[in-house]
């Protein structure tokens, strides 16, 4: 693998779906992180913002460095007790037995309501 590091680097995807489009400033969780200290806060503000009232994972499968995952959350909003729930993709890159990228695709239309709401 080229440019690998010992800094795990996670993007998760900004949304697309109903033309909502939304960045870091007014979603919290969208955006690139890099670094621990950056991951370990991307959980912090998930655990401030939402309770999960389900996470499956439906499916998994292997190819050479990476694991791919299929599931789905249920979650409620902390501030406005706004309930959605949605599909996702999770895409885990390995190094040396280390996570170094993560990728998450998901349809975050229901998400982006829910916090406007």
């Amino acid at each position: 693998m080229h440019g690998a590091t010992s800094a795990p680097s996670w993007r998760n995807s900004r949304p697309t779906s109903n033309g909502i489009p939304a960045g870091a400033e007014d979603i919290p969780v969208f955006g690139a992180r890099h670094g621990v200290a950056a991951v370990e806060e991307f959980f912090r503000i998930v655990s401030e913002i939402a309770e999960f009232s389900e996470f499956v994972v439906d499916e998994h499968y292997t190819d050479r460095d990476k694991v791919f995952a299929l599931g789905h959350y249920a979650m409620a909003l902390r501030k406005n007790g706004r309930k959605f729930a949605f599909d996702w993709i999770h895409i885990f890159t390995f190094h040396d037995g280390k996570i170094v990228k993560f990728r998450e695709f998901l349809d975050a239309a229901p998400l982006v309501d829910a916090y406007r709401a």
